[in-house]
Parts: structure tokens; C-alpha cells; sequence
């Protein structure tokens, strides 16, 4: 299968080489390997921080024009918060790919699109996380622990 790369930095990332485009390029390419893709190309987005939308992005422009021009079957992303934040909006967007025959492959959490244990999968994943961040939010909201001014108590409910 024809793959198209796509990795992501944001500016916090820049001096984390874990986190470096060299990392990810190199784990893209172990993934090909492994599983006898071709990667077709590398696209990539330098100091985009993930709460920018990936169609709003150079790169992300670039390479959803790519994959829907045919280039690719496929996205390969080192993990899916390079390409999206986690949130239901990354479902949307592998669904729009999807209907176009075009498949999302993460590395690190191991999905791809392409069967439907990977669909089910990247549910589970963007389900997950958004019921991370409401936890946070109820809990902590925007400034911390909501303080009830009646009884000087923290209201961790």
C-alpha cells in the first residue's frame, strides 16, 4: 500500500528530540518496512502548535490535497496527535478520508483504518481522551479547583 507521511512539531517540541521531525521520519519509515509499505512522500508541519486545524496548516493543506488527488491510499502519522487533536474532530476527519478510500495509520497507538478493529480502535483512542479533558474540566475547570465561598472549601465534585 502507498502511504503519505505527514509529521508535526509544534514550537514547545522543537528542543525534544523525542518529539523531533528526524524521530518521526525515522519511525514512519520502520513502520513501511515492517508492514512492506511504500511511503510516498513526507510532508511536514515545523513549529504548528496541535490546536491548529490540520487542514488549516501548510502542510495539513498540502497533504489532505495529496491524498484526496489520488497520491496516497493512506496517512502515516507517528501518533495521532500529530495530525489532529484528539477529539471527535479527528473522527471526522478519518471519516472523510475514508469515504474517499484513503486509510489512517497512527504508529505509536497502532491503527489503521483500513480493517475495523482500526476504526474501533481510534474510537476507543479520541473516546478516551475527550473523557480525559471533561474529568479535568469538571474538576479543575479553566483556574484550578472551583472554591465554594460559603463554607472556604474546595468543591472537588
Amino acid at each position: 500500500m502507498y502511504l503519505l507521511g505527514y509529521t508535526r512539531v509544534s514550537p514547545e517540541e522543537r528542543s525534544n528530540f523525542a518529539r523531533s521531525h528526524t524521530i518521526q521520519e525515522l519511525q514512519l519509515k520502520k513502520y513501511c518496512e515492517l508492514y512492506n509499505h511504500k511511503l510516498t512522500a513526507i510532508i511536514q508541519d515545523l513549529g504548528v502548535k496541535v490546536s491548529v486545524p490540520l487542514e488549516k496548516r501548510p502542510g495539513g493543506r498540502e497533504l489532505i490535497e495529496r491524498l484526496l488527488a489520488g497520491e496516497a491510499a493512506g496517512l502515516l502519522i507517528q501518533q495521532l496527535d500529530r495530525a489532529f487533536a484528539v477529539t471527535p474532530e479527528s473522527l471526522i476527519i478519518a471519516d472523510r478520508l475514508n469515504r474517499q478510500g484513503i486509510s489512517v495509520h497512527s504508529v505509536s497507538e497502532q491503527i489503521n483504518t483500513a480493517a475495523p478493529m482500526g476504526w474501533y480502535y481510534l474510537s476507543l483512542v479520541v473516546a478516551n481522551a475527550g473523557l480525559g479533558h471533561q474529568d479535568v474540566q469538571e474538576h479543575c475547570g479553566n483556574y484550578g479547583p472551583r472554591v465554594n465561598v460559603g463554607l472556604g472549601q474546595p468543591d472537588l465534585s
